[in-house]
């Protein structure tokens, strides 16, 4: 099903009757970052947000760490 991404508004191929097959399927998202995407969103996001928020994520726990 096609749905557009709440963070982006880039439309995107969405599979849930088929989590393997969605373009989300092989991506880790860590455990705390999971949870804060579901305070904020309440659809799907595209693959190119989740990996920008990935990043994102990580980026600002690694710059914690050196503070």
């Amino acid at each position: 099903m096609e749905k557009k991404c709440p963070r982006c508004g880039n439309k995107f191929e969405c599979k849930p009757d088929d989590i393997f097959s969605c373009e989300c399927a092989d991506i880790y998202i860590p455990p705390n970052l999971a949870f804060q995407i579901d305070s904020i969103y309440t659809e799907c996001i595209c693959a190119k947000c989740l990996r920008e928020m990935i990043a994102e994520f990580h980026q600002s726990r690694a710059e914690g760490k050196k503070q």
